[in-house]
């Protein structure tokens, strides 16, 4: 219970390495994502059951040296279970994250 899936779909043509999802304004370690190879994807399960409020989920990630960091999800909560498919794209010197929600197929 409590547990929210985040696919992360790699679109660079280049392997990325250790990046990071991280909970707004809580003292909790991030969660490490140490490789995904080019143009695949990974899913992972965040563990929600310790958000006490609502809370922006960031994509930490470093890029020519420089620390990036950028929203990805605005107001998480411990009830929003639905997957969150993240599509990570080259943008000349940087990234573009894209964030979309799939809806529950029931």
């Amino acid at each position: 219970p409590y547990t929210k899936s985040v696919v992360i779909k790699i679109m660079t043509g280049d392997e990325l390495k250790d990046f990071y999802l991280i909970y707004e304004g809580l003292e909790k370690h991030p969660y490490k994502i140490s490789t995904i190879a080019q143009n695949r994807q990974k899913t992972i399960d965040l563990v929600l059951m310790y958000l006490t409020k609502p809370t922006n989920l960031r994509l930490l990630y470093y890029k020519n040296g420089e620390k990036k960091e950028v929203v990805v999800y605005d107001n998480l909560r411990k009830d929003d279970l639905k997957t969150i498919l993240l599509t990570i794209n080259a943008d000349e010197d940087d990234f573009k994250v894209d964030t979309a929600i799939q809806e529950s197929t029931v």
